[in-house]
């Protein structure tokens, strides 16, 4: 062993990010030879890998806008169908132009466009908003017609059937008839 050996201590994440930033600003900003490139774009690739194999992956992870299984979810909501007539009149009723409605709903202008020709459609949670600020109706909860008509049939299952109560083969054949 030399004097100047010594053995290199593992980077750190924070380091990895850092020396990941300087790799791809000098990639940016210098010609390089296509051979350098590529050895210094795989020293990044194998950088990033070591920094995922160090960040523990949380397993219990579940995002809050899933249901869980076996819990009754509430109402289910959607957009109204001419969410853009709507936008639009609401605009034209306070007389304002797009960029005067853009900033009352603190969005960019040409989203709001292209909300009122139907080319885009705002996102559940957007509308909502929307739908505060303006006092407006634009979200509607959806009803399933197929329970109606489940109802319907279990109705029909209990009169005709000498029970009083639908069995598990009577509710397979509510499920079938409604396909």
């Amino acid at each position: 062993m030399g004097r100047y050996s010594r053995e290199k201590k593992p980077l750190t994440i924070s380091q990895m990010k850092v020396q990941i930033e300087k790799i791809e600003t000098r990639l940016e900003t210098e010609a390089l030879k296509f051979s350098e490139e590529k050895k210094l774009r795989d020293q990044i690739k194998s950088m990033k890998k070591e920094i995922k194999k160090a960040v523990p992956v949380r397993s219990s992870f579940r995002p809050k806008n899933v249901n869980t299984p076996g819990k009754a979810s509430g109402p289910e909501y959607d957009l109204k169908d001419n969410i853009s007539g709507i936008l639009k009149q609401e605009r034209l009723k306070r007389k304002m132009s797009h960029d005067e409605f853009a900033s009352l709903i603190s969005e960019k202008v040409s989203v709001v466009q292209k909300w009122e020709t139907g080319a885009m459609v705002p996102k559940l949670d957007t509308a909502r908003r929307v739908q505060r600020l303006l006092k407006v109706g634009l979200v509607k909860q959806i009803t399933s017609e197929a329970d109606g008509d489940t109802d319907k049939l279990l109705e029909e299952i209990t009169k005709s059937s000498r029970k009083k109560i639908a069995t598990l083969g009577d509710m397979i054949k509510i499920t079938t008839r409604n396909r």
